[in-house]
């Protein structure tokens, strides 16, 4: 597998009170997932949810029922995917360097995210 760019949004929610309501959230996002999604949850009912998804399946999930709620958070980013972390010379990685520059200095509004391959092809959710 090869460097992969993803839109995405990093969302975070305390509203889901009840363990159906909790189990309706999950399962209504793993079932928007298509072969290149990325899903990533992290929480549990007592501390809330939050986690990572790419663009187009919260849109599919939007459209599937997703409930949401004004205690959910939305936030934009960019996940970069990078092969090799420790290969800082690539163009890859100077693309993720260069946006995170910009996004620091508020001239980006999106914030990139750096992860290795691995996570991408081993999701947890």
């Amino acid at each position: 597998m090869k460097n992969l760019k993803l839109q995405g949004y990093r969302f975070k929610t305390d509203s889901l009170k009840s363990g159906n309501d909790f189990t309706e959230f999950r399962n209504t996002l793993k079932s928007s997932l298509i072969k290149g999604s990325y899903l990533k949850l992290d929480g549990d009912i007592f501390n809330g949810l939050s986690g990572n998804i790419d663009k187009n399946s919260y849109q599919r999930a939007l459209r599937n029922g997703l409930k949401i709620s004004d205690a959910f958070e939305l936030e934009p980013i960019e996940m970069y995917f990078v092969m090799d972390v420790a290969n800082t010379e690539s163009t890859f990685y100077n693309e993720y360097y260069k946006q995170s520059i910009q996004f620091k200095n508020e001239k980006s509004r999106v914030k990139p995210v750096l992860y290795s391959v691995h996570s991408y092809l081993y999701q947890r959710y």
